[in-house]
């Protein structure tokens, strides 16, 4: 997501307990203000815990200063 005003961003992780379930509650949440194309750094440490491959859920919220949002949800694979 590359905004061209600025922006908050809400970076929320969730993950599976089990394969084929359903993404339970969040295990990480950041927030941040920009105003250009910026790296977030999602998973610091949560590969520790996990000795097999899993699934996470990033959500991205960007909201604008007038309060309009967009969202981006996206499936990654986790490897430890």
């Amino acid at each position: 997501m590359t905004p061209n005003e600025s922006v908050r961003l809400t970076a929320t992780v969730t993950i599976r307990r089990t394969p084929r379930g359903k993404f339970g509650r969040p295990v990480f949440s950041r927030t941040s203000t920009v105003s250009r194309a910026t790296t977030l750094r999602l998973l610091p440490r949560i590969t520790g815990r996990f000795r097999r491959t899993f699934t996470a859920q990033v959500q991205l919220v960007a909201t604008d200063p007038v309060g309009n949002r967009s969202t981006t949800v996206r499936t990654i694979t986790v490897r430890p």
